[in-house]
């Protein structure tokens, strides 16, 4: 598994989407876009590494702090749109996508907000940042996982389980 950063200045979303997809161009690989950077993961080493910074991680067992920001949704039954899911279901929800490869010690939820993504179309994608601890029971188990991202919209940036 590789951790690829690259300094991104810009705070245009559907442009850090653009830019993995200039690295990866099939498309496998999650990344998080935040303060100034993006955090790429992916099983195979990138196209260009021009300005990246690239780390091969083994995931180890044990205890580790992470990040997430997933796009946690729910489809409206009259409206036929997603809308913000139940807060109290998110750990639940955490837990199912994880799976038994490791164990969620504890999570706060540091932002939830509406994204403006631009492409032909202005459109709005729910957002929610959090941090904690995660206990990692299977490490081969568990880098599949995070490979695969967590929830939905992960070419935009959701879904990537960062390791500090």
């Amino acid at each position: 598994m590789f951790i690829t950063t690259i300094n991104f200045e810009e705070e245009n979303h559907y442009n850090a989407h653009q830019r993995v997809k200039g690295i990866f161009p099939d498309g496998n690989a999650c990344f998080r876009f935040s303060s100034g950077k993006i955090q790429i993961l992916s099983e195979y080493r990138p196209l260009d590494l021009r300005d990246a910074k690239l780390i091969n991680r083994i995931i180890k067992p044990g205890k580790n702090r992470f990040k997430l920001r997933t796009h946690y949704v729910k489809r409206d039954k009259i409206t036929k749109k997603n809308i913000p899911a139940c807060p109290y279901k998110f750990k639940d929800w955490l837990i199912e996508k994880i799976g038994s490869s490791a164990k969620i010690i504890n999570f706060s939820i540091l932002k939830e907000e509406f994204i403006e993504i631009k492409k032909e179309h202005k459109f709005f994608l729910y957002s929610i940042d959090i941090e904690g601890f995660i206990e990692i029971l299977d490490e081969k188990i568990f880098e599949k996982v995070i490979l695969k991202g967590i929830g939905k919209k992960k070419s935009f940036g959701f879904g990537a389980l960062i390791l500090d």
